[in-house]
């Protein structure tokens, strides 16, 4: 009876055994496609940047052995980008192209899209010095031969000294795109325009009634919009919500004499959230959540604040209608009001042409985005914004501190936490880590710059306004 107790027992276990091989297969089989899948955008092909809008100087740079050196630079330069070749295998399919910069002084990490070859652009901005510059080059999976490299210094003024005025789609965004500049700033103010009262069901655990559930997220969001900032300086009698609703710009944009009301909440009252603002620039906004109304805002504050400069959405290379149309709305304010003389730094969190970019790992820098529109992107300069090791650590927890970047509220039971668990580990092979921890606390920001009055040249409007949502 022992004896055959044993058999079944070790027929049993094979099949399990057998089951678990086969599941472990087809795990290997979905990780390996899901890691080709990953970062491909752009493929073989070599970027395409025109910079012959911008004020700039063309240095070369020989990279040989291993090495390049950077010439001594004087003055202020925003930005500096070597132009390089580079090669990969096939290998570079399931690791992401990496290439590791490091000087007597600075150190950096740039990733590049899995499947990347052709030209590519490394930021060495931190880099650049009064002296020459040695700079090891070391990569993995990827090959960069020694070549004559084209180094563009891009030129501009200082920004940090200056009055700013950072635009926000959404709570969190002027966070994700510009912390580290806002807060090594003296004289900003930070406009959200929405309430964040759409989204995921993210407090269903907390409120089961999806109306209270959306009505509480956007009170919540708006209460961090503005008080957030305060952890990079800004009080909150320069933090603003107009109280638009999230989710619903393009409709508004689609129907200017139309009020919306919200998404999930269907309020249309644009003081439901609105009320929340403390300070004394909030007594002057008017209107309806109607698209007139969005610009009038604007229009106001523009003239109220007299901003040197502008940090918004750059709508050709930000996928989010939300995030297009704050722009657009912005550029309309712009044209109204007849206020001229401001810069225009253009920051994307939603890349349209991957949701993956920046690359690689936390830390890491950010260079240019992958080109997608052959060229034709207008810019008058880049700035790279540096952060340090402390002010990225401050950048997190800002971000940390944004209810909507936060755990779902399933994490407080263990059935939860293993549904979480799940949904993470599937999500990670599909998409990769898409959180704007690892994408948004970096060496440094990037921002396109470019004159608001430059907006008044059709060429050049078409250019950075790009395809706008469609409307019904």
């Amino acid at each position: 009876m022992i004896a055959v107790l044993k058999r079944r027992m070790m027929s049993v276990s094979k099949r399990v055994t057998s089951v678990l091989d086969a599941g472990g297969l087809v795990l290997l089989i979905v990780v390996i496609v899901t890691g080709i899948a990953r970062y491909s955008h752009g493929g073989g092909r070599g970027y395409v940047y025109d910079f012959s809008n911008a004020n700039h100087d063309v240095v070369t740079a020989v990279v040989e052995d291993g090495k390049v050196i950077l010439p001594g630079v004087d003055g202020f330069t925003t930005a500096a980008f070597l132009e390089v070749q580079i090669q990969t295998s096939g290998l570079d399919r399931l690791w992401s192209p990496r290439v590791d910069l490091k000087s007597e002084t600075h150190h950096a990490d740039h990733y590049f899209e899995r499947g990347a070859g052709g030209t590519r652009y490394l930021n060495v901005t931190a880099f650049l010095s009064k002296k020459p510059v040695t700079i090891d080059i070391a990569t993995r999976h990827v090959t960069i031969g020694e070549q004559s490299a084209k180094l563009y210094l891009l030129k501009g003024k200082p920004v940090t000294d200056r009055r700013i005025l950072v635009i926000a789609p959404h709570p969190d965004d002027a966070e994700i795109a510009a912390f580290g500049l806002y807060s090594s700033s003296a004289d900003v103010h930070v406009v959200t325009v929405t309430a964040g009262d759409a989204g995921a069901f993210k407090y269903d655990e907390v409120y089961t009634d999806k109306v209270l559930h959306y009505l509480n997220k956007g009170r919540l969001r708006t209460w961090d919009s503005i008080t957030v900032p305060l952890l990079g300086g800004v009080p909150p009698e320069k933090a603003i919500n107009l109280g638009f609703f999230d989710a619903t710009l393009q409709q508004m944009y689609c129907r200017p004499g139309q009020v919306v009301p919200g998404r999930y909440t269907q309020v249309s009252d644009i003081e439901t959230f609105r009320h929340m603002n403390v300070s004394s620039l909030s007594e002057g906004l008017q209107g309806q959540s109607d698209w007139s109304s969005l610009v009038s805002n604007m229009r106001y504050l523009l003239a109220a604040i007299r901003p040197d400069v502008i940090i918004t959405p750059y709508p050709a290379l930000d996928r989010h209608p939300d995030h297009k149309l704050t722009s657009i709305a912005l550029f309309e304010a712009i044209r109204k009001s007849g206020i001229r003389g401001s810069r225009l730094l253009l920051y994307t969190n939603h890349f349209v042409g991957d949701e993956n970019f920046p690359y690689g790992e936390q830390g890491a820098v950010v260079t240019l985005p992958p080109d997608i529109q052959g060229g034709k992107l207008f810019f008058d300069t880049i700035y790279s914004h540096p952060l340090s090791r402390d002010r990225q650590l401050e950048k997190m927890m800002a971000l940390e501190s944004m209810h909507d970047l936060r755990m779902d509220t399933e994490w407080r039971n263990f059935v939860g936490i293993v549904k979480m668990g799940v949904i993470k580990v599937i999500s990670y092979m599909r998409s990769g880590d898409i959180s704007y921890y690892r994408r948004a606390v970096r060496d440094n920001e990037l921002f396109f710059g470019i004159n608001a009055d430059d907006l008044d040249i059709s060429d050049v409007s078409d250019r950075v306004v790009g395809t706008l949502p469609e409307c019904d």
